[in-house]
């Protein structure tokens, strides 16, 4: 066992749904953003967000793998979504948009590149076989 810090990965974080649908801003602790929403009664969940940007540093969290989630649903759905396919597709757009500032990495090449120049050094990588 090593006590030099984890590079930890987070496979499944609904980011840019928590900033575009919630209009949360995310470089923000999640303190602040409970702060902001206190009182709030638009969304069942107001005032209970989840993360913020600065506790993912916190917690050495290096990668997330960001979930996108715009589905459409026909009238009567019991799951919720967006009333067609084109406003489904528009919510995706303006979810990928959001970077909520990180970036994305669309090739192994640029996976690469941000990986070595994050100054992994300092972390032992470890996971699952």
């Amino acid at each position: 066992m090593t006590d030099q810090p984890i590079f930890i990965f987070d496979c499944h974080l609904d980011l840019s749904m928590n900033a575009i649908e919630w209009n949360r801003d995310l470089k923000k602790s999640v303190y602040e953003i409970q702060d902001l929403e206190r009182g709030l009664t638009d969304k069942l969940d107001r005032g209970l967000g989840t993360v913020g940007l600065p506790e993912l540093r916190k917690g050495t969290i290096g990668l997330v793998v960001a979930t996108q989630i715009a589905r459409y649903v026909e009238a009567g759905s019991l799951i919720p979504g967006w009333n067609s396919p084109e406003i489904a597709w528009g919510i995706s757009q303006a979810q990928l948009a959001c970077r909520c500032p990180v970036s994305t990495w669309q090739s192994k090449t640029t996976m690469d590149s941000r990986l070595a120049s994050a100054s992994l050094g300092r972390f032992a990588l470890r996971g699952r076989k």
